[in-house]
Formats: structure tokens, sequence, C-alpha cells
């Protein structure tokens, strides 16, 4: 059965002596505050999608949300259904010092528990990745994140599809995954110089993306198919690129 639960704390969670609990993958979503210092509706948005997806690397999904109480009241609000009605094999966890920052309507929600209690039992097997015999997930890399940023939004064609035919070579299906969300975290905390419709556009279609690799989209062709979509291409304009067949299956998937 899915949960939401509300821990409280007394002092800060000491979130660097837990390096890959507190760290986003396809089957855990970690929300923080943005660089403004609040967990905004975009925030909150970005987590319903992921909510909608399957699990897939395991059985379950875990969402925490720390200092649960940055949470914006939209953001708040936006989220009382899913808090309610979580999707099934996906909990969620809100951290926080001051749950009386939080809405009546989000802590009737919630289940209490200790933070030692979520150590103990429902954090272990996603610390240990032990699941269905799955490797751990990769690090965080943020360094290629940005980068794979800079490329899907200001680099031309030949030396985006140049980065990302070398990029793919090295990573594997859970990485590229692990990239997107790591882009997508970056998108959340820093500030882009990308205007408000550009960005919900950006998310979108990388959380898009990120669903086509989930159901097994061709790597490479998936984000060249990204780079596409946010320069405002299409395939039928890439006169010098072959196989035009595949770049439009793919682009079918993300459309």
């Amino acid at each position: 059965m899915s949960r939401t639960y509300l821990i409280t704390t007394r002092n800060p969670i000491p979130t660097k002596s837990e390096p890959t609990l507190f760290q986003s993958t396809p089957d855990q979503k970690i929300l923080r505050p943005n660089i403004h210092g609040t967990i905004g509706i975009r925030q909150a948005r970005s987590l319903i999608r992921w909510a909608s997806l399957k699990p897939f690397q395991g059985q379950n999904k875990l969402a925490l949300i720390l200092q649960a109480d940055k949470l914006t009241i939209e953001a708040q609000n936006c989220l009382l259904k899913i808090f309610e009605e979580p999707p099934k094999n996906t909990d969620f966890f809100l951290i926080t010092q001051n749950k009386e920052l939080l809405l009546p309507t989000v802590l009737s929600r919630c289940q209490n528990i200790s933070w030692e209690k979520f150590l103990s039992s429902t954090s272990k097997p996603l610390r240990t990745n032990k699941h269905q015999g799955n490797p751990p997930p990769p690090p965080s890399n943020h360094a290629q994140a940005r980068e794979f940023l800079a490329i899907i939004t200001k680099s031309d064609l030949p030396q985006a599809f140049s980065w990302i035919a070398q990029t793919t070579k090295r990573l594997n299906r859970v990485e590229s995954i692990h990239l997107l969300e790591q882009t997508t975290h970056l998108l959340h905390r820093e500030t882009v110089e990308i205007n408000n419709l550009q960005y919900l556009q950006l998310i979108d279609k990388i959380e898009t993306t990120k669903k086509t690799l989930i159901c097994q989209a061709n790597i490479k062709l998936a984000l060249e198919n990204l780079y596409l979509k946010l320069q405002g291409k299409t395939v039928d304009q890439l006169t010098n690129v072959g196989n035009l067949n595949s770049y439009r299956s793919v682009n079918r998937l993300i459309s």
C-alpha cells in the first residue's frame, strides 16, 4: 500500500551522511528548496509527473521532500490529491523541522513516523539497492548535467549530435535516465536564462524523453529528438541526416 508520511526532526537531516539516500534515481525523487529558498509549483508538478510513471528498476518508488515546510501554499495545494491517494507502490516522505508551517490539509493526509524508523525500514532497500539484483544508482554528475543542458539549449546541430553520439557510447539506459533527472534537478535549483514558458517546455520535454527511455526507446535517437524538439526542428528538415525512418519512429514517441 502506498502512503504519505511526515517525519519531524529537531535538527537538520545530515544529507551528507547518507549520500545514496539523498540522490535522485528513476525510482527515487528528491525535492529540495530551489535557489529562492522555496519548493514551488513547478517542482510540485514535476513530482506529480514522476509519480505517474511505473517503477523502472524495482517494484517500488520513493519521494523525499526535504525541508517540506518550504513548500509554497500553491505547491502544497497542488500536491493534496496525490498525498491523499498516492499512486500504487509509491511512498511520499515529507521531512521538516517546522511542521506547523504546513497546511492542516497536508498534515491530515500524512502518517507520522520517526527518522530512525524511516532509516531502519523503508529506506534500507533503496540505499543498498538489492531489489531484483539491480546495480546501485549512478553517482551524481552535476558537471555533466550542466554540459548536457548547454548542449540541448545553446549548441548547433552538428555539435549537439556529436556530443550525444559520444556520450551515449559511455552511458547505459539507467545512467542516461539519471542524466535527465540531474538536468531537471539543476533547472529547479539554479537560475537559467530562459523565460517561464521556455522553462516549462524544457521540463516537459525532458520528462517526456525520460518516459521514452523507460519504455526502451533508443537512447541516442531519444536524446537527439529531444534536442530537435527544443530547437523547433523536424526530422524532415534534416536532409543531411540518414535513416530518417528511425528518427520519425522515436519522434512519434516524444511528440
